[in-house]
């Protein structure tokens, strides 16, 4: 098996903004004070498990994917962070159907089962801001 050429990615200023925009809107939510209001500090958006499970998977996969059969991280990204995220989630409905005689479980099972579809949702969207071609208004090959 041939291993792909690695090559230089370069970002650019669309690239930027792409990223800003898409991380705009959780982290408006804590900075500028709708986390007060609504309860949310920045440690109730951040839960370690569900961080490995979702984002390291889709991390592995694409550089797998990279070197292997010369798939573009972005491209990886966006095809398996939503996916990933919602298989994750699953987890979470096992963890409270399996503790239904425990009630005090259900705010860390729901935890586990929010946060991944969120981090699923959040990767594919940095794949997308990564992969998209803003001149073109097209995905990159």
């Amino acid at each position: 098996m041939k291993l792909a050429k690695l090559t230089a990615y370069k970002i650019t200023p669309s690239h930027i903004m792409q990223l800003i925009a898409v991380m705009a809107f959780p982290a408006s939510l804590v900075i500028l004070g709708g986390g007060e209001k609504l309860n949310i500090s920045l440690g109730h958006l951040i839960d370690l498990p569900s961080f490995y499970i979702t984002v390291t998977a889709s991390l592995i996969l694409a550089i797998i994917f990279k070197l292997g059969g010369n798939i573009s991280i972005g491209k990886t990204l966006l095809a398996t962070g939503i996916p990933l995220g919602l298989m994750s989630s699953y987890i979470g409905v096992i963890l409270i159907v399996s503790n239904m005689s425990d009630p005090s479980s259900f705010g860390a099972a729901s935890a586990v089962m929010l946060l991944t579809a969120l981090y699923g949702g959040l990767i594919s969207a940095l794949g997308f801001a990564v992969s998209y071609n803003s001149v073109k208004n097209e995905i990159k090959p």
